[in-house]
């Protein structure tokens, strides 16, 4: 899905992060880099503004984006 902030594209989400229980979503993880300098982006559902088929609009605006965690994840085929 592509993500988009409120002034334009950041990216696209790549993985979902769910509480301890697995009961519901907090997160989506966003990719972004290229090959050799990609990182992951936790975005906080609450920043969601609506959410389409292939589309996640944000609230917040691009450098709003910029200042959300990068999170370090472990992938089996990496």
């Amino acid at each position: 899905m592509h993500v988009h902030a409120s002034d334009g594209h950041v990216g696209t989400v790549d993985e979902l992060v769910v509480d301890s229980e697995g009961e519901i979503i907090t997160h989506l993880l966003m990719r972004k880099g290229h090959l050799w300098g990609k990182k992951d982006i936790a975005i906080p559902v609450s920043d969601i503004e609506e959410i389409y088929s292939d589309t996640v609009n944000l609230k917040v605006d691009k450098k709003s984006v910029k200042e959300y965690p990068i999170v370090p994840v472990k992938r089996h085929h990496e």
